[in-house]
């Protein structure tokens, strides 16, 4: 979280030291490469089972799947400008996708999904951040 300029309590170096267990649990079990990344409070802190697993697929079937790394830095920025959504579906496939985008036309917001202009516009409801606000300031 300190890469994206956040901090917690989370003990980083302890959780990079689990990081090795917890992969070969998965690989053990057999879970899907998307629930095999480093256990890092990066990655826990952004997505959700179902994000990752779309989002790897997608840049798999596009021979991107090595900059997944820098898309879940993007989608951490995409969300905070949209307004933190909740990262459940639909918005974490909005903000996944978009992500994408930004990183992969190389330039941010060069092409919008229809989806984000519509998240924008406000056909999903009012952003999580815009609601507290209104709720709490009045």
């Amino acid at each position: 979280m300190q890469a994206v300029g956040y901090s917690s309590d989370i003990n980083e170096e302890a959780l990079a030291a689990v990081s090795p267990i917890s992969e070969k649990i998965a690989e053990t079990e057999g879970c899907p490469s998307a629930y095999r990344w480093n256990t890092t409070s990066f990655i826990l802190s952004i997505s959700t089972g179902g994000m990752m697993t779309n989002l790897t697929r997608q840049l798999r079937e596009v021979g991107m799947e090595h900059r997944l790394e820098e898309i879940l830095e993007e989608v951490v920025l995409v969300r905070k400008e949209f307004g933190y959504p909740v990262m459940a579906t639909p918005y974490s496939q909005i903000v996944g996708a978009q992500a994408i985008e930004n990183i992969l036309s190389g330039e941010r917001y060069q092409r919008l999904t229809d989806e984000a202009i519509k998240y924008v516009l406000g056909l999903y409801g009012e952003p999580v951040v815009l609601w507290i606000r209104r709720s709490w300031i009045g």
